[in-house]
């Protein structure tokens, strides 16, 4: 494990000593401990300087893009290319900036449950259809999907505080429709309207149009 370490991982940017912004963008660390599957490490993506708003992109020759976790810290940029997809299995942590580039996916995969952190996440398309996955969204942090997202299997999406909205923002193309999902807590009042086929309201949810499994709802 990496517990009886105490010093840094980093792979922070070089600068350019030419002028301000200028430089390369931040590097990835990757951490895997023994016992682990390939896919289950946690990726950091981490930079240290403001002044240098440099993008770490997610592109078709970056291989192997399944986590167990990743982070986005302190003035790093990820972004995810077009028609790339990355899978995340336990968390999603973004304390810094993301975005999905169009025809992208963020997925997430697996049993267990997940948890999403941050504010800034801007996704292209977003896949949470692991059956019966639990994933808790923070309290107060907003999420925004560019195309339409794909929920089913009876996921369940809620917030970190029960009581607490956490808001999703669905710009999609057209209606905007998903299949089989439960969810608590969820304010999607600031996109379009979210119908669902089947799953279930658990209550607190705002923007959300629920109808039973085996209904079509037809949006005129």
């Amino acid at each position: 494990t990496f517990a009886s370490h105490t010093g840094q991982v980093t792979a922070y940017a070089g600068t350019s000593p030419t002028s301000l912004g200028n430089g390369a963008a931040a590097g990835t660390v990757y951490l895997r401990e023994y016992g682990q599957a390939e896919d289950q490490g946690v990726l950091i993506v981490d930079d240290n300087l403001w002044y240098r708003p440099r993008t770490t992109l997610l592109g078709m020759n970056v291989s192997g893009k399944a986590v167990g976790e990743i982070h986005i810290r302190q003035y790093a940029f990820v972004q995810l290319d077009d028609n790339e997809s990355l899978a995340v299995e336990r968390v999603w942590s973004n304390g810094a900036g993301f975005a999905g580039n169009p025809g992208s996916t963020v997925r997430f995969v697996g049993a267990g449950p997940a948890t999403v952190y941050g504010s800034s996440n801007q996704f292209h398309h977003l896949d949470i259809s692991a059956a019966a996955k639990p994933v808790h969204f923070e309290a107060g942090g907003t999420n925004v999907v560019r195309g339409n997202p794909t929920f089913d299997n009876y996921v369940t999406l809620d917030s970190t505080t029960p009581g607490a909205w956490w808001y999703l923002t669905v710009v999609g193309t057209g209606s905007v429709q998903v299949a089989r999902v439960n969810a608590r807590d969820s304010n999607a009042g600031g996109g379009k309207t979210i119908m669902t086929t089947g799953g279930s309201d658990l209550g607190h949810n705002v923007n959300w149009n629920f109808a039973p499994s085996g209904v079509i709802v037809i949006v005129r």
